[in-house]
């Protein structure tokens, strides 16, 4: 399985992400026409939002610890939402 990172909640990005089953990780909106889609990935649980670099890290070393289970999920709501 891979994943992406990805710093704005860019469309275009996400789509790609999703089509791939790629959870996503968004830390940044652009005011107006990406703030929708923050909430369209956490609301389906295809990714998360964070603010900073030591929450982004302890996400993804969550995802590949104790969190593993929440991974799948996020990778299978992502193939879902594709």
């Amino acid at each position: 399985m891979q994943h992406q990172v990805r710093d704005q909640a860019e469309p275009g990005t996400i789509a790609a992400a999703l089509i791939r089953g790629l959870p996503v990780i968004l830390n940044d909106y652009i005011p107006g026409q990406e703030k929708g889609n923050v909430p369209y990935v956490l609301g389906n649980d295809a990714g998360v939002f964070t603010r900073s670099p030591k929450e982004t890290s302890r996400n993804v070393a969550g995802w590949f610890n104790t969190n593993a289970d929440e991974l799948k999920k996020m990778y299978e709501n992502a193939l879902k939402l594709a």
